[in-house]
C-alpha cells in the first residue's frame, strides 16, 4: 500500500484516493482515468502495488547514478 507507515488500511485507501484526485486535477483528467492509468502501469511493470512501484523507481534511479 502507498504511504503505509503503520496506519490502518482505510487510512491508506483515503491517502491513495487523495493522491489520485490531486493527480487528476493537475492533469485535467477524471480520478477513474488516473486509477486506470496507474493499474495499467503496474501491470506493464509486473508490480503488485504502488509501494512496489515506488521501490522499483527508487532502485532504478540508483542504478543510473
Amino acid at each position: 500500500m502507498i504511504f503505509n507507515s503503520g496506519r490502518n488500511p482505510s487510512a491508506c485507501q483515503s491517502t491513495r484516493l487523495r493522491v489520485q484526485r490531486w493527480i487528476a486535477e493537475r492533469l485535467g483528467l477524471s480520478g477513474k482515468t488516473v486509477a486506470n492509468y496507474i493499474t495499467n502501469i503496474l501491470n506493464k511493470l509486473q508490480l503488485a502495488d504502488r509501494q512496489k512501484a515506488m521501490r522499483h523507481a527508487r532502485d532504478s534511479r540508483r542504478d543510473t547514478s
